[in-house]
């Protein structure tokens, strides 16, 4: 991207700015609704003053479930839903090129601070050797997929995603909450202890009880996953474990 006559000139745009934990759907639902919907809006009139500009909408498996629209967690999936409502509609109305991918629940070792989702409190306490936290049974099945492996479908939907198509990002393979912390306390040699959650917490648990992301559309593009869910558990936990020293 360079300045031109005052003017941007864009060929790519990878639009994946957006509120992505819990604790911002609980504390400032507004704020993640507006931020899908105006700031997808700013990036497809960016797109539509360059002709030939690619957008990539990164979206969320999320938006693939039914979810109850008149509840302060769906700030996070509607939002998402009407983002990609809003780029098809760009896409048939002003012919902006733009793909749509939907990861699933993605996890690796350069999360913040701040992040409360539980994957990233499961991996920086099992870095840590602490006993895992959780609040609630964890039965929810998801799929999952390592940092790495969701980037690279990411790009490859930008390079080969056929315009006003959506794509599922994931590995393939799927577990629970559950199965998923006790794989991360089994490499950091700790254990998964269940908590009774506060009224915050219960606030901040997904509704959705499975969400599976289908990869079909995305192995059809010739991309396939590097890392399995324990594989890339135990490459984020010696990550974590290198960077602190």
């Amino acid at each position: 991207m360079c300045s031109l006559n005052n003017k941007l000139s864009v060929d790519y745009i990878i639009h994946a700015a957006s509120y992505g934990h819990p604790q911002a759907f609980r504390e400032t639902p507004v704020e993640v609704l507006l931020s899908n919907v105006l700031g997808t809006h700013k990036v497809l009139e960016i797109a539509r003053q360059n002709i030939g500009c690619r957008v990539l909408y990164v979206s969320s498996g999320e938006v693939q479930e039914q979810v109850e629209h008149l509840s302060v967690r769906a700030c996070y999936p509607i939002g998402k839903k009407a983002a990609e409502t809003l780029c098809i509609s760009y896409q048939k109305e002003y012919g902006v090129n733009v793909v749509i991918a939907r990861p699933c629940h993605t996890f690796g070792a350069n999360m913040t601070e701040t992040d409360n989702r539980a994957t990233a409190q499961f991996l920086k306490a099992a870095a840590k050797g602490i006993d895992i936290k959780m609040y609630s049974e964890g039965k929810q099945r998801r799929s999952f997929s390592y940092v790495a492996d969701c980037v690279s479908g990411l790009l490859t939907v930008l390079a080969d995603g056929t315009c006003g198509t959506v794509y599922g990002i994931s590995s393939g393979e799927y577990c629970t909450v559950n199965e998923f912390a006790d794989r991360c306390a089994n490499v950091g040699k700790c254990k998964v202890e269940l908590h009774k959650p506060t009224d915050n917490e219960k606030a901040e648990v997904s509704p959705i009880k499975k969400q599976i992301v289908d990869n079909d559309k995305l192995k059809g593009l010739g991309w396939n996953s590097v890392f399995s869910i324990s594989e890339g558990i135990q490459k984020s936990i010696q990550i974590i474990n290198e960077m602190s020293g």
